[in-house]
């Protein structure tokens, strides 16, 4: 059994109703669905060059200019831009702390 809010029109306030859920309304589970937001996820997590340069309090610029050099890993082209993965920035960081102890 469901309920959801309605509004009765003369009055507009809320009223509750009761439906029953048919087994034709639910949808099947779909592994293309599953895969396509998994996918969605991944890419949501790297970073763009400009949230890079936040990161780090640097411009954008500096962050190419890391890139072009080799200094910065984690770096893929997509399309126009380039995206950085976190995981291995946080990696970078932690290189970069034991370095300077």
């Amino acid at each position: 059994m469901h309920i959801h809010a309605t509004h009765d029109c003369a009055s507009m306030t809320p009223v509750l109703q009761q439906t029953q859920l048919s087994w034709m309304h639910i949808q099947p589970f779909s592994h293309e669905r599953s895969t396509e937001m998994a996918l969605a996820e991944r890419i949501d997590k790297y970073l763009t060059t400009q949230e890079v340069a936040r990161r780090y309090r640097v411009a954008p610029a500096t962050v190419r200019r890391w890139r072009n050099s080799g200094y910065i890993p984690g770096a893929v082209k997509r399309g126009q831009g380039w995206l950085y993965d976190p995981d291995k920035l946080d990696r970078w960081d932690g290189e970069q702390d034991g370095a300077a102890a």
